[in-house]
């Protein structure tokens, strides 16, 4: 029963506080991101407590910390500057043979005034 009142304890402290931050923002268009963020924050703090009752949340703790995921993400990286650098290679290729084909020959150029 304490925990449950803790957490709904926290919830109404964290509203109360976003009220007051939202508040205190002067520019009204700044404020939508203000809220996104602030909800995001909120679906957390109500999420937290239902993973932990189901014993979730150490399972997606464990899948973080995990040694292959760590290997995964360190793999996608290197692919990401592989292919990265591949882009770079490919345009720089394309850039030479762009100004190649960029060359116009001119045979002649006549300037003079047009009579009326």
């Amino acid at each position: 029963m304490e925990l449950i009142y803790n957490w709904i304890l926290k919830l109404s402290f964290f509203a109360v506080l976003g009220s007051m931050i939202l508040q205190m923002l002067p520019d009204h268009g700044f404020q939508k991101y203000v809220r996104f963020v602030l909800g995001l924050i909120l679906t957390a703090m109500l999420v937290v407590p239902v993973l932990e009752l189901l014993d979730k949340r150490t399972a997606f703790e464990e899948i973080y910390h995990n040694s292959v995921y760590k290997i995964q993400v360190s793999e996608l990286e290197e692919k990401s500057q592989k292919v990265q650098e591949e882009i770079l290679r490919i345009d720089g290729q394309n850039d030479e043979n762009t100004s190649q084909n960029r060359r116009i020959e001119v045979e002649q150029i006549e300037i003079g005034k047009e009579s009326e």
